[in-house]
């Protein structure tokens, strides 16, 4: 599935019209990089079960907006977190994508306390050849984690960790 709240949503409203069109005994998932899905919230109330997460991640504004040209801030996404879940949804952080060195999982994690109900963690693929070899011209440090399998299985270990240790505290998300 792609992301249903592109910038081109905001004008055609399509997302609503298939909610509008769809029976309300549907369980749904959302995931999305958009803050456009609070202004679904009153027709998605509608439906026996719905979850909603937002992307987020710890980049840089300038890294953010190369990585995702065309999606909203991290501090709008955080927002948008907050008022989903005060209005009773359940609630996710898809960290993503999770970079060595680039992403600060644990800051993540951080900011998304109270927020969420769970996370949801993805490391980049290494496979995906052509962002890694824009990682070697920009990042090396991180290319050399993601073209090294030793470093790379010691990268996924720390990770796991650190994302388990929120876990043995759940109280604190």
């Amino acid at each position: 599935m792609s992301d249903a709240y592109q910038p081109i949503e905001r004008k055609f409203k399509l997302t609503r019209c298939v909610f509008d069109a769809i029976s309300y005994n549907n369980r749904l998932r959302i995931l999305t990089k958009s803050d456009l899905i609070v202004r679904d919230l009153d027709v998605l109330s509608k439906f026996k079960g719905v979850e909603i997460g937002l992307t987020v991640n710890s980049f840089d504004e300038r890294l953010r907006r190369k990585l995702e040209p065309g999606a909203v801030s991290m501090e709008r996404r955080l927002n948008a977190l907050r008022t989903v879940k005060d209005e009773g949804f359940r609630t996710f952080g898809f960290v993503s994508p999770v970079i060595p060195y680039l992403t600060d999982v644990e800051a993540v994690l951080d900011e998304l306390r109270g927020l969420v109900d769970y996370v949801v963690v993805e490391v980049l693929n290494p496979c995906v050849k052509d962002f890694v070899e824009w990682l070697k011209d920009i990042y090396p440090e991180s290319w050399n984690v993601l073209r090294d399998w030793e470093k790379f299985e010691s990268f996924i270990r720390d990770l796991k960790n650190s994302v388990i240790s929120v876990y043995y505290h759940p109280q604190q998300l």
